[in-house]
């Protein structure tokens, strides 16, 4: 894997997390704009036709381009007069390397940010799936099944 915005190679450092440009859809249109804006400047990305032919090649980010982002972006609600005191993000291990760049950490859930404080907070849908999916990929079984009055819970 290569990042898109400074040509790092997982080959060369075994420990980058790389996250995959997104793929436009109407919930995702903005987002997929600005990753292209940000990583090409100089092109035109008001198509969605352009920004899914961005997708099919597969490009990405590194983690420390993405900590980039982030900074961008609260420059951006600073300088707008917006008063930004958190970021919520899932567990994806490119999300996670980003926020412990910028300064976060399990024992200091935030970061700095030109004086203020940034509370980092993961997305609790998101670690219950990730709970799901770790049962499911390592064969948890229990003894027996969880019901909640009366209705199993457990049935993955």
């Amino acid at each position: 894997m290569i990042c898109a915005k400074c040509g790092i190679n997982s080959k060369d450092d075994s420990s980058l997390t790389f996250h995959r440009f997104p793929l436009p859809s109407v919930r995702d249109s903005l987002k997929a704009k600005v990753w292209a804006k940000f990583c090409f400047p100089d092109e035109d990305w008001t198509s969605d036709q352009s920004l899914r032919s961005l997708y099919k090649q597969h490009k990405m980010l590194c983690a420390d381009r993405l900590a980039i982002i982030i900074k961008e972006v609260l420059n951006t609600c600073f300088t707008c007069g917006l008063i930004v005191i958190g970021t919520v993000c899932d567990c994806d291990l490119v999300n996670l390397r980003a926020l412990n760049l910028l300064g976060s950490t399990k024992m200091k859930p935030f970061f700095d940010y030109d004086g203020h404080e940034i509370v980092t907070v993961l997305d609790p849908p998101h670690l219950l799936k990730c709970f799901r999916n770790n049962f499911m990929k390592h064969n948890v079984v229990f003894p027996e099944d969880i019901q909640i009055d009366g209705q199993q819970k457990t049935g993955w």
